[in-house]
């Protein structure tokens, strides 16, 4: 049995009397985790479906929100490299043209 990637899955859990049950199931650095952080061991766990978002969410609401935060923050940071790298397109563009518009006018023409 391999362990699939980091995520979010239901597996078939084989349990200690011998049946086994469908367990939603954190992936997290080669880690089984059950809804509870209780640690699953890996022999124990098959057939591994990903859920989707929303049933990610109401399952693991606090994991759901630090990642919503990591994105976020994350977010920020590329929405600030791409106004410097705006500024930097406008000035390189001023400096070549001279500042002229002849640029501007012609976007898009072939």
């Amino acid at each position: 049995m391999s362990i699939p990637k980091d995520g979010y899955y239901i597996a078939d859990v084989q349990l200690d009397t011998g049946g086994t049950v469908p367990e939603y199931v954190h992936v997290n650095l080669g880690k089984l985790h059950n809804e509870w952080n209780e640690e699953l061991l890996p022999e124990a766990c098959s057939n591994f479906r990903e859920v989707d978002a929303t049933l990610m969410v109401r399952v693991w609401p606090q994991n759901a929100a630090m990642e919503l935060e990591a994105l976020r923050t994350a977010n920020a940071g590329l929405v600030e490299r791409v106004r410097t790298l705006t500024k930097a397109g406008d000035m390189m563009f001023h400096c070549i043209t001279g500042g002229t518009l002849e640029w501007t006018q012609a976007k898009g023409q072939p």
